[in-house]
């Protein structure tokens, strides 16, 4: 397409779905620029047009989907590092964000309950100093359950992918 500046030409966005989910299945396809670019697309345009277009809306999901397992396979086969592939990948792949999501949220809870119990056993010690307890049944205790909750954050498979949207609010 030669392109001629001025007045942006109109598109044929149905084309384009199309054009677009073809090129998407390409293995050496990652990213959309790499689509819009040679044709002179505005890529900002995208997100427009899926607004009010539910065909490219749903071409555009498709498409970013294809890239998605594109840039994991790449990832695997060591041509995508996995820095790289981890960065963006939430653009594309709708679980990755989600799930990335939910394990930053169940993260931060388990650093609370760990900060909390650090504290109730500050006060336990307190109290033990005072004569009020056994010192020694409090560290048992609390080393149990700092035990339990360090196992759990090094298990990302203990993520409930089932909970409801309000568990996953911050």
């Amino acid at each position: 397409m030669d392109y001629v500046f001025g007045r942006p030409k109109k598109h044929d966005r149905k084309k384009i779905a199309e054009e677009l989910l073809e090129w998407s299945t390409n293995p050496t396809s990652f990213n959309l620029l790499q689509f819009t670019r040679p044709r002179m697309i505005n890529a900002t345009c995208f997100p427009d047009w899926a607004a009010i277009d539910p065909d490219f809306s749903e071409s555009l999901q498709l498409a970013k989907q294809a890239l998605a397992m594109n840039r994991f396979e790449a990832m695997l086969e060591g041509a995508l590092p996995y820095a790289d592939y981890a960065k963006s990948e939430h653009n594309y792949d709708p679980l990755f964000k989600r799930d990335m999501r939910k394990e930053k949220i169940w993260n931060k809870k388990l650093d609370l309950k760990m900060k909390k119990a650090e504290l109730d056993h500050a006060h336990k010690l307190k109290k033990a100093e005072d004569g009020a307890a056994d010192p020694s049944e409090f560290d048992k205790k609390l080393n149990e359950a700092l035990n339990q909750l360090k196992s759990l954050s090094r298990s990302n498979a203990n993520i409930d992918c089932n909970s409801t949207n309000k568990d996953t609010k911050s």
